[in-house]
């Protein structure tokens, strides 16, 4: 396709928040009204902390809850918890959840595209062009549509590793498919002893702070935060793993019952 004839895409709406902060905001309104609906815009927008069903910031937040299917709407102005919605909150097993999480991920008609353009390969650097060019997304807000499109992957699991997926994938996949990077950024490989390719770096993206959390068993974990660092990334982290948590104890619960019983022990010592 030639330069003359890019292809370009009808406008698409997107969501404001990322998913982490779209089921946040789910958790909290179904934990204030104890019901998945039918739910007036007034009973929303109370239990979103908002005192008029008016305001812009009340559209914008169950604007985001729509395009990532967790409400749906019933009738004007009445909205309920979809299924995907009640899935995530109440999940039968951590496979459900997950797979919802990607399910509504995927939900997005920006989003879905994108994917399809995308899936397989690394995220091009400059995507905020893209989205600009090809979808019509303005120019000012394009960068925010970007970043919050990327975190939304990562959080939902279809981004791993820098590379893309329509769908979960398992371990071998993601290992077949290496540590992807962007196409277009510079990528420096170094080998080890044996000839094996070594991680794959990214200049630019790698630098940051690392911190060391103490754990059981003279163990510790290792937290890396890229710089600079803003206050909704933050954010952004704190929704991962305050909605993954219960998912990673409940693996770890599973991993643990399977494994030796001197691990055990340990473990329950510690």
């Amino acid at each position: 396709m030639g330069r003359d004839e890019e292809k370009v895409f009808p406008s698409c709406k997107s969501p404001n928040h990322t998913l982490a902060s779209a089921i946040q905001l789910l958790q909290v309104v179904y934990e204030k009204l104890k019901s998945s609906g039918p739910l007036g815009r007034d009973v929303l927008s109370t239990a979103m902390g908002h005192t008029s069903s008016t305001s812009g910031a009340v559209g914008i937040k169950i604007g985001s809850l729509t395009h990532y299917g967790l409400l749906e709407r019933v009738s004007n102005k009445v909205y309920k918890i979809s299924s995907i919605g009640i899935t995530i909150l109440m999940p039968r097993a951590i496979e459900e959840k997950k797979a919802a999480v990607a399910e509504a991920a995927r939900s997005p008609s920006l989003y879905q595209k994108l994917i399809e353009q995308f899936a397989g390969q690394g995220l091009p650097s400059m995507l905020p062009n893209i989205l600009a060019r090809e979808y019509r997304v303005s120019a000012q807000s394009a960068e925010s549509v970007a970043d919050t499109f990327r975190a939304t992957m990562e959080f939902a699991g279809l981004l791993q590793h820098g590379v893309l997926y329509k769908q979960l994938p398992d371990a071998s996949t993601v290992e077949e498919k290496g540590l992807g990077v962007p196409s277009d950024l510079p990528v420096s490989v170094s080998r080890s002893k044996e000839g094996d390719p070594a991680p794959k770096t990214v200049r630019g993206i790698a630098q940051g702070e690392q911190y060391t959390i103490p754990l059981s068993r003279e163990r510790v974990a290792v937290f890396h935060l890229p710089l600079p660092l803003t206050k909704a990334d933050l954010t952004r982290i704190k929704g991962w793993f305050d909605l993954m948590g219960e998912v990673l104890i409940e693996s770890l619960d599973e991993k643990t019952k399977s494994a030796p019983p001197e691990v055990q022990d340990k473990d329950d010592n510690s």
